[in-house]
């Protein structure tokens, strides 16, 4: 973007910044701001990703980081109305005000984060786009994965031990971004939180738990193959089974052959 038009735009969100205290006025000049940028001309390829269910404006990717770097600032510094406003845009029908809002999200500060947790409870609900949770997860737990993890992890227990199996798959998504996140290093609790699930190994939530089984062994890999031998001896099962089976090429040889052998001696026992 030219320097020219660049300036432009940062008065622009200037503008909106201006509007932090009225969320249904800042909403508004968000929805100009983005209808001026529009790409009104795109249509879709054989090669482009299938479009979201939600509709987009679908501005360039500069846009929306210049909004995201911009008012996480602002959400910084004042972080009441910022709770405010993220409400306001969640509420909207299009894509990129409901992805900004779970970026902001994500920039409260991590003194606010039973607020912060409260929205996540709140907003991810089984029935969302796909697209919606993944932002979540990901953009608007950044300041408590750093700050306040208990919080994020409380809220996922809640998720992983609830009786309905699309609110467990909630729960073991959420974690993955956890596990990712090389600045948070106590992963003791994931281990803990997952466990009666991959002893179980209910087929509807197998896809996830596969995901954060498979997040586990790149970011831990020795820890991640004792994890799975252990809870194969306690519970040894066709589910159980299926996921180590599926896990195994992120593993290295010695990994491998370990998990191999405890498949083994759980197929004897159970013969």
């Amino acid at each position: 973007m030219p320097a020219a038009e660049l300036s432009r735009l940062r008065a622009q969100i200037n503008g909106l910044i201006g509007r932090f205290a009225d969320p249904a006025s800042f909403r508004l000049a968000l929805r100009d701001l983005l209808e001026m940028y529009a790409n009104r001309a795109y249509r879709p390829g054989h090669a482009v990703q299938p479009q979201p269910l939600l509709p987009s404006y679908r501005v360039a990717p500069l846009i929306t980081h210049q909004l995201e770097l911009e008012l996480s600032k602002t959400c910084l510094e004042q972080p009441e109305q910022a709770l405010d406003i993220v409400e306001a845009l969640w509420r909207d029908p299009y894509l990129e005000p409901r992805l900004l809002a779970a970026t902001l999200l994500g920039a409260v500060p991590a003194s606010y984060g039973e607020a912060v947790v409260q929205k996540l409870r709140g907003w991810a609900v089984p029935a969302e786009n796909f697209r919606m949770l993944d932002a979540l997860f990901r953009h608007s737990t950044t300041s408590l994965r750093r700050s306040a993890p208990q919080l994020l992890l409380g809220l996922y227990e809640e998720w992983v031990n609830s009786s309905q199996a699309a609110t467990q798959a909630l729960g073991v998504r959420a974690l993955i971004p956890i596990i990712e996140d090389p600045a948070f290093e106590n992963l003791p609790p994931v281990f803990r939180l997952i466990s009666p699930l991959v002893q179980q190994s209910p087929a509807p939530i197998h896809t996830d738990l596969q995901a954060a089984l498979e997040a586990l062994a790149r970011r831990t890999p020795v820890e991640t193959a004792y994890f799975l031998r252990q809870a194969l001896s306690m519970a040894p099962g066709p589910g159980i089974a299926r996921l180590i089976r599926r896990c195994l090429p992120l593993f290295g040889p010695a990994q491998q052959a370990s998990l191999r052998a405890a498949l083994q001696a759980a197929s004897s026992t159970g013969s």
